[in-house]
């Protein structure tokens, strides 16, 4: 639960100062409560600067390396995730949205959100969310199981979105016990199925990350966002109505909130072409070990940032 807002305001702090607007990049979700992600957005277009956030993920491996066609239509769409369910669905979420996002007519926003968790995911199946599109994803995953397996799974969870247009999405979330250790996503178009496997095994570099950094330096170049900061304002909103749900007991929220609409990048941003890393992406990183230099001693800090025994 980082204090994103308060990072922010102290940079709005000195570009108000300076009177010259500056890009900043925001890792992840633009905050863990809805009424400082509203703050964020309207004081970034109030006061002109450039803002932009978002997972990693849209930008990892994909196999198939495939892409929604632009301005075509989905029926209905699943992504599959893992482990926590707050930090780690938010990836899922952002899987499922950088993909819907480029349905036929553009982003129309989310009417509601819930999350079930145990035994009601799978009494769900079929009503609420789709098997077969589960079992289509799972079967991308490079290292999964092949399909879809209830009662391999330990605590698993699923975020359900019912967008404005009626469109349905969901976040099949698979728990913690190595049943699934990715991410994949899954859609319908009429009687045809696509699914692919978002690959992040990219040896001790992380490449995955570089990908990331590259789109942040072409940001911080350009001013401009490689993917809309209203993708990841959705996906901030559907997060935290989710954990309320999931507080509740399940019980569906309402999101008038969520009436976001947007339209889609119209290219590209900076990913893999491939559907694998390879080459540098897998050389490794030289990095000193802790203490290993004088210029690097090991500390041992406690978490409020004390030295143990000062």
């Amino acid at each position: 639960m980082l204090p994103r807002r308060y990072f922010f305001e102290q940079i709005c702090g000195v570009i108000a100062e300076a009177g010259r607007p500056i890009p900043v990049s925001n890792d992840k979700f633009l905050a863990y409560r809805w009424e400082d992600a509203r703050w964020m957005y309207e004081t970034a277009r109030r006061l002109e600067i450039p803002l932009w956030a978002g997972s990693a993920m849209p930008l990892a491996w994909r196999s198939p390396n495939w892409e929604h066609p632009l301005d075509e239509p989905v029926d209905e769409a699943l992504a599959v995730g893992h482990h926590m369910l707050e930090r780690y669905g938010f990836h899922a979420l952002e899987v499922l949205q950088s993909n819907v996002e480029r349905r036929r007519g553009g982003e129309t926003g989310v009417r509601s959100v819930q999350c079930l968790s145990g035994p009601a995911v799978w009494q769900a199946s079929g009503k609420r969310w789709s098997r077969r599109l589960a079992d289509r994803a799972v079967e991308a995953l490079a290292s999964g199981p092949g399909k879809l397996v209830p009662e391999q799974v330990e605590n698993p969870h699923v975020l359900l979105v019912e967008y404005c247009d009626g469109l349905n999405g969901a976040a099949l979330m698979l728990g913690d016990n190595g049943y699934v250790n990715g991410f994949a996503y899954a859609q319908r178009s009429g009687e045809s199925t696509t699914g692919l496997g978002y690959y992040t095994d990219s040896g001790p570099s992380l490449a995955l990350f570089s990908y990331l950094g590259l789109n942040v330096e072409d940001f911080l170049l350009t001013g401009r966002a490689p993917t809309p900061l209203e993708r990841t304002y959705l996906t901030t909103g559907v997060l935290e109505a989710a954990m309320i749900s999931h507080g509740n007991g399940g019980e569906s929220v309402s999101t008038p909130h969520l009436e976001i609409t947007y339209s889609p990048s119209p290219t590209s941003s900076r990913r893999p072409s491939g559907e694998r890393p390879g080459g540098a992406s897998l050389d490794p990183w030289p990095m000193p070990e802790p203490g290993a230099t004088p210029a690097a001693p090991s500390l041992p800090v406690c978490r409020d940032g004390t030295v143990h025994g000062s």
